[in-house]
């Protein structure tokens, strides 16, 4: 039975948690063969003031580049971090 635990950013909608939780139970299933019924997914959400990555606040400019948004904005999808971005270590 995998338990899954993704720390995000508060400001994601519920329709996309629920899309990203059942992405997460989609590719687990794949890459394990896990049936997707005893996959576990446990979602803390943290406020954007109290998350960095590499060392950079999600509050700043750069967190636009990163592909995350900040409360407040739209719901257009974000940009996505390109291959240049601060964590290609990340990226496919």
């Amino acid at each position: 039975m995998p338990v899954i635990e993704a720390h995000i950013a508060s400001s994601l909608t519920h329709a996309r948690k629920s899309r990203f939780v059942r992405e997460i139970v989609s590719v687990t299933s794949d890459a394990i063969g896990s049936d997707p019924k005893v996959i576990n997914v446990v979602v803390r959400e943290h406020d954007e003031t109290n998350m960095c990555i590499s060392g950079v606040s999600l509050m700043t400019t750069d967190s636009a580049r990163l592909g995350l948004r900040r409360r407040g904005q739209s719901g257009q999808p974000s940009p996505q971090p390109s291959r240049s971005g601060a964590l290609p270590h990340l990226l496919p």
